[in-house]
């Protein structure tokens, strides 16, 4: 089921660590800056997870997906990774996973 009706279903928000019954409680990306090393990506996070940046230039395309980094979480409430690869990327989508 999907309680508080955010699209995630129960099982997915129990996985990344967020309240099922709220639905202000998701992972969600909370900020993309540019930097000279490349584009920093932000985000919402909880203890004791692990969590993987994807970017795409094509969201009808599953397989155009590539992964960015990876960051296992010990306590923070927040995260950032760098892509260096974003330098200068003007079109294009992240997303963030947590799972294995």
């Amino acid at each position: 089921g999907d309680l508080d009706k955010d699209g995630m279903d129960n099982l997915a928000e129990f996985l990344a660590g967020t309240d099922p019954s709220n639905a202000l409680s998701r992972l969600e990306i909370t900020a993309v800056s540019p930097a000279a090393t490349g584009a920093t990506v932000a985000w919402r996070s909880a203890p004791l997870r692990m969590y993987r940046l994807m970017y795409s230039t094509n969201l009808l395309d599953a397989a155009a997906w590539r992964e960015r980094g990876m960051i296992t979480n010990t306590s923070a409430t927040s995260l950032s990774l760098t892509d260096p690869q974003g330098v200068g990327c003007t079109v294009g989508v992240y997303r963030v996973e947590c799972g294995p």
